[in-house]
């Protein structure tokens, strides 16, 4: 699930599949993966083949 916390306060409307936020939902699915990364976490592939790949 994706939401503007700014426009929309009560989070009533997910942005996921919008296109217009594809760039902000790749740039969060990276950092995830980076951070899994980071840590070692045995769940950075199957991150990585998911938010980016798939």
């Amino acid at each position: 699930m994706l939401f503007d916390r700014i426009n929309d306060p009560e989070q009533t409307k997910n942005l996921y599949n919008n296109p217009g936020y594809r760039k902000v939902k790749n740039d969060l699915a990276r950092r995830i993966i980076r951070h899994n990364i980071k840590v070692n976490s045995p769940a950075a592939s199957w991150l990585k083949e998911k938010l980016i790949d798939g």
